[in-house]
């Protein structure tokens, strides 16, 4: 302060050269004040007042005390920790800490490691440098079994991929003799490094003894890691035992045992539900859980499982909700899974589903009551007479995509008193696909007609169709021909991408010229982007259609638009605008086949499936 009140003193006046010149020495002086604050600041030294770890099992935490001889913060401050390959397992660190005269005290937060010895230090970044502090120390986790000299065992800790030590190398030795037998060829390399192989290896001794193949050996694992195979056990397996910690007599825990305490079920007309209670003699996690459900020809028609259900000693209660089936007697079960493995617990028993809902062969109305108006029953077929009438023969005569399905896939249902149609489930462009069709003997009116039909359809639950099970209807020309599909044809069901669809197609797709075919509108209710780009979509709700028995009815109205009815329920109308196609007269087909070629989809439910028809009506007023 004094210089600069010098120097305004002198400014302006003829000692202004005296001026620089105090003002240059003003700049020496406050740079060697500078060089002397920095020389102070590196001459601060760290001491580490204590260190000390604390080990349990494989968690381990580590508290420190470090000093400064001038009040410094640190950037980051912490302890350190490098295993036997210097990789770094440092605690957390903290940042800004202050580090006192007196001393500051340093936290290592407990952490899990894998078993090996571990040097640890105080650690500390100021100006950018990384600092230790004071000497370091080590500690180790997993002591090497009853030979160490301590009470920790390899046999009472977990051991997991990422450990390496004494320990493992002793795990390695049991599996190879335990697992592997006299197959030296399989045997794990020695070398205390818990890898992939390591993990596998415990894997298939979980396996053969009925646990949970997670890898790891723990509480659970250990006894049957413990106890040897068949045969003259070798010295190097016993010595392994011995410094592992093995008790000298190992008694694996019992297997778990199931127990069916209840199952009942519980039929209303086609509609079946049940449920089951299974107990467990220990608490056990089964991947999936539920009520098995098989036909008398074996066809698998289980309730949904549950997932990762807990069965426990007290008892677990499993529910198979509503479905529907075709009459006929089926044999159920209570079926879990564990540990990969399928499984029947308990006695089976059957409950008979009987159909005796509306719409049969002896009914002279239609079934939805909405079309009562509809009083003369003009046609009525039942399956045998589409069976006597060789209807799969004429399936296969028809114009319509030059059908090509085996009549041997058409068979008759005694039980439901229905045609069978039968698929394997592979897309229609697939070498080895089959399919099964059939086609009325003769046309009906399009124009004050109800068309009905019972049909049976597959599915892997309520709203999951399989297959393409379908039945439509393909119009004729003037003199009564079937020319598909310039005559169209009103889809009443096609189960498509795993749901049901109804659609119509007028012939007028880009392919064809609309001018030789009458009008250019095509209606759909499935999906925008499933049909051609000249479809009007008039909606994409879920109809009430289901896999099992269905009621379906096709109206055709005195206006020329067309209602489609399932189970007596009006799910859409086709305008008429849609079927100004309609020459008067059209067939009625049925069929079931895998995806058609490009359509074909992954996410699509398929399998071999099949589809039954118990009757076809056609009513006029």
């Amino acid at each position: 302060m004094a210089l600069a009140r010098l120097k305004n003193l002198l400014q302006g006046s003829r000692f202004g050269r005296i001026a620089a010149v105090i003002g240059v020495l003003s700049l020496v002086i406050s740079g060697s004040q500078a060089v002397s604050a920095a020389t102070r600041y590196s001459a601060t030294t760290y001491t580490l007042k204590n260190l000390a770890a604390t080990v349990s099992g494989t968690s381990v935490s580590a508290t420190a005390t470090v000093a400064a001889s001038v009040k410094t913060t640190a950037q980051y401050a912490g302890i350190c920790v490098r295993d036997a390959n210097n990789n770094n397992h440092d605690f957390n660190k903290a940042q800004n800490v202050v580090l006192t005269t007196t001393g500051t005290a340093l936290k290592g937060s407990s952490q899990t490691l894998a078993a090996g010895t571990y040097t640890y230090f105080a650690c500390i970044e100021v100006q950018y440098v990384w600092t230790q502090v004071g000497s370091n120390k080590s500690f180790t986790i997993g002591t090497t079994g009853t030979g160490g000299g301590g009470t920790t065992t390899c046999y009472t800790q977990t051991w997991a991929q990422g450990s390496s030590g004494q320990c493992v190398k002793d795990i390695q030795n049991l599996l190879n003799y335990d697992v592997y037998q006299t197959n030296t060829s399989q045997y794990l390399v020695v070398d205390g490094d818990y890898g992939s192989y390591t993990a596998a290896a415990v894997k298939l001794e979980q396996n053969n003894n009925g646990l949970t193949q997670s890898g790891t050996v723990d509480a659970q694992t250990w006894p049957y890691v413990c106890t040897p195979g068949s045969g003259t056990v070798p010295s190097w397996y016993t010595s392994a035992a011995t410094d592992a910690g093995c008790p000298p007599t190992v008694t694996p825990p019992a297997p778990v045992t199931y127990t069916l305490d209840s199952l009942a079920a519980t039929v209303n007309g086609t509609s079946v539900s049940a449920t089951a209670t299974v107990a467990a003699s220990a608490d056990t996690t089964a991947q999936t859980a539920g009520i098995c459900v098989r036909d008398a020809s074996n066809g698998n028609f289980d309730f949904s499982m549950g997932q990762n259900v807990v069965l426990t000693t007290t008892g677990t209660v499993l529910n198979g909700a509503a479905q529907t089936l075709a009459s006929g007697t089926y044999t159920y079960y209570a079926c879990i899974t564990v540990q990969n493995v399928a499984s029947q617990v308990g006695n089976s028993q059957t409950f008979t589903v009987s159909d005796t809902s509306g719409g049969g062969t002896t009914s002279t109305l239609p079934y939805a009551s909405a079309l009562s108006g509809y009083t003369n029953l003009a046609q009525s077929y039942t399956a045998s007479d589409m069976i006597s009438g060789n209807w799969a023969q004429k399936a296969n005569d028809t114009k319509e995509g030059g059908a090509t399905c085996a009549t041997s896939n058409v068979t008759y249902d005694a039980t439901n008193d229905a045609v069978k149609l039968t698929t394997n489930g592979l897309p229609t462009n697939q070498s080895g696909a089959s399919c099964g069709d059939i086609r009325s003997a003769t046309t009906v009116p399009t124009k004050n007609s109800v068309i009905e039909s019972k049909i049976w359809l597959p599915g892997t639950s309520s709203t999951s169709m399989l297959d393409w099970a379908s039945f439509w209807t393909d119009g004729t020309d003037a003199n009564g021909v079937e020319n598909w599909p310039v005559t169209g044809e009103v889809d009443a069901v096609e189960t498509q991408y795993g749901q049901s669809y109804v659609s119509t197609h007028c012939g007028c797709m880009p392919d064809y010229n609309p001018a030789n075919f009458g009008p250019t509108e095509n209606w759909t209710t499935e999906p925008a982007g499933w049909e051609d780009q000249d479809t009007t979509y008039a909606t994409t709700s879920a109809p009430n259609v289901q896999p099992g028995w269905n009621v379906v009815d096709i109206a055709f109205n005195a206006d020329g638009s067309a209602g489609i009815y399932y189970n007596g329920t009006l799910y859409v109308t086709v305008p008429a605008s849609a079927l100004a196609w309609n020459t008067g007269y059209t067939y009625i087909n049925w069929g079931i086949s895998g995806a058609y070629d490009t359509f074909s989809q992954s996410s699509w439910p398929t399998g071999p499936g099949y589809e039954e028809v118990q009757y076809l009506k056609v009513f006029t007023p």
